[in-house]
């Protein structure tokens, strides 16, 4: 089961839909962080929608505002370890 820990999300439906998706499906396991831009950068934190952190899939993070074209740079500016970038999961378009 996933339990979900909620901070501060300025998109209510979307995050409630996450996390009714975890409720409703018990086989994933893990903690769900909505609305906790963990992130940080030198401009500040990075506006991130959710954060899965499993012992079976890892870290998987939702940005809903990230484009395609944007995945790289994102990678790049946030994420400096190779081996990091290759076990990172991202879900994009929340």
């Amino acid at each position: 089961m996933v339990t979900p820990i909620t901070g501060t999300t300025n998109k209510p439906i979307s995050s409630e839909r996450l996390k009714e998706f975890f409720l409703n499906h018990s086989e994933y396991s893990g903690y769900l962080y909505i609305g906790y831009p963990i992130i940080g950068t030198v401009e500040g934190a990075y506006p991130i929608d959710a954060i899965w952190v499993s012992k079976e899939k890892g870290v998987i993070i939702a940005i809903g505002t990230l484009s395609l074209k944007n995945y790289k740079v994102f990678l790049d500016t946030i994420v400096p370890s190779k081996e990091l970038k290759d076990n990172l999961g991202f879900i994009l378009g929340l």
